[in-house]
């Protein structure tokens, strides 16, 4: 955690010859408290104002500020008697015409308004009233993050006479998408966000998935429909085709983006087109990565060599091997022996840039990166079922070592979690709820690109700037 602390001083001054002086009254000093910073997206921050204090012990007002380019998130409302509860209404507000009619809005009400906080009841609170429209005035604040961070928080501290302001930076962690129902996980606990909105109508019979690194878009590899898909990474509403997808790629089964941010789509016959990853517009056919009694099952560059490794998905294939300009270099080094059934691969990010290969047995097998040395990896084969492994992916995000290595699996019907050595393993928080093919698992974006520059302004004396990591 990283803390930086500027301060103002206005100093005393007087006149030539004055024996008078003129200062600043004593400002309050104000303190943001974070109760839970490590959360997904979807996911609720809880932050605490009641360490900040004022010399004169006068009481204090407060207001909450979120700062973010595309975030909706807002502060919510608390209970007056247990801030910890979150409230949305009163039961008894009444009417101003009328203080037998309660309501929650002015639409309840035949004439005159809603006297909203006039009550003292809320359902939704253990005991006493909710405080509406009140939840960026509260010590106690709270608020979703509906899209990646990092959200900037902005603490404006008063007192009758003079303020202070404190602003912190919290980040989320990366959620977790399963394909075939495209439904969404955070990606520290596995907690479950829900449903995309249009995964019914436009996400059924995806086969691979990945976020696109220029915007952070989720594109699914759609075989049936013959074209690659976007959606929209906020809210999952269905953006469109991505780009000329539909006209270049027939039936697409893999996808991966180069270092370069380019895309690159796999069909079934293994015909590879590329695409500009911002865009979509086609650039040019890669090449042919599937020779007779060959196939496809997913794609992926090697962070060491920089070449495309395709995954056959056929027992006994091994992963082969192409190079830049398409031409193949040849089975990567033991794999064909190695798994079984190997269907996916992801590479470990400790350091070695090991090969984490799916093997549809029922197991990962874990290589050095030229394929050599492999051997099963940890306990997850006590934990995954034979037939059942899709896909494999590595969690971005730091805050999981007990999830670091995530496999989809067909048949547990669930994604399963294992630490970065394979120690442990075991069901992914709640990935066991859902109806899906469990097809591929991806992440979204630790953060999403960004042209838009907020600037938060102050007069107070002293500023705190706190960075969460």
């Amino acid at each position: 955690m990283a803390i930086a602390v500027v301060v103002w001083l206005v100093a005393a001054t007087g006149g030539c010859g004055s024996t008078g002086s003129v200062s600043s009254p004593t400002p309050p000093t104000a303190v943001i408290k974070v109760t839970s910073w490590l959360v997904d997206v979807g996911g609720r921050f809880q932050l605490d104002a009641s360490d900040s204090t004022d010399p004169k012990d006068r009481e204090l007002d407060f207001t909450w500020t979120i700062v973010h380019p595309t975030s909706q998130a807002e502060f919510e409302d608390h209970c007056e008697d247990v801030p910890a509860e979150i409230c949305t209404h009163n039961d008894d507000d009444p009417c101003s015409d009328d203080p037998n009619t309660f309501c929650t809005s002015n639409a309840d009400c035949a004439t005159g308004t809603c006297m909203i906080n006039a009550g003292t009841t809320s359902s939704e609170c253990s005991t006493g009233k909710c405080l509406v429209g009140k939840g960026n005035h509260s010590s106690i604040a709270t608020f979703i993050g509906d899209v990646p961070g990092p959200y900037s928080v902005r603490l404006l501290a008063e007192s009758s006479r003079a303020n202070d302001v404190a602003t912190m930076v919290l980040d989320t962690y990366p959620s977790l998408f399963v394909v075939g129902s495209l439904f969404a996980f955070g990606g520290t606990q596995g907690a479950a966000i829900g449903e995309f909105a249009d995964a019914a109508s436009f996400a059924a019979g995806a086969t691979r998935g990945v976020s696109n690194p220029a915007t952070g878009n989720i594109l699914l590899a759609v075989p049936g429909a013959g074209l690659v898909r976007e959606f929209d990474y906020r809210d999952g509403s269905v953006v469109g085709t991505f780009g000329e997808t539909a006209a270049f790629s027939s039936d697409p089964v893999a996808l991966a983006f180069d270092a370069s941010g380019r895309l690159f789509v796999a069909d079934s016959d293994g015909r590879v087109q590329i695409y500009d990853g911002s865009t979509g517009l086609f650039i040019r056919t890669f090449g042919d990565v599937a020779a007779g009694g060959e196939s496809v099952s997913a794609i992926a560059f090697s962070p060491v060599t920089g070449n495309l490794l395709v995954v056959d998905g056929a027992a006994g294939k091994a992963v082969r091997e192409y190079d830049a300009a398409g031409n193949l270099v040849g089975p990567l080094g033991a794999t064909g022996a190695a798994a079984g059934v190997a269907v996916d691969l992801a590479f470990a990010d400790d350091g070695t840039n090991d090969l984490l290969i799916a093997d549809g047995d029922g197991d990962v097998i874990r290589c050095a990166s030229d394929g050599t040395g492999c051997s099963s990896f940890g306990s997850a084969s006590s934990v995954l079922q034979a037939g059942g492994p899709t896909a494999i992916e590595v969690n971005p995000s730091d805050a999981a070592p007990s999830a670091k290595v995530l496999i989809a699996d067909s048949v547990l019907g669930a994604v399963v979690g294992c630490s970065g050595d394979g120690a442990t393993c075991g069901v992914f928080g709640e990935t066991d709820s859902i109806s899906s093919s469990f097809s591929d698992v991806l992440f979204a974006p630790p953060a999403v690109p960004t042209t838009t520059t907020t600037t938060v302004s102050t007069t107070s004396t002293t500023v705190t700037t706190t960075t969460v990591p």
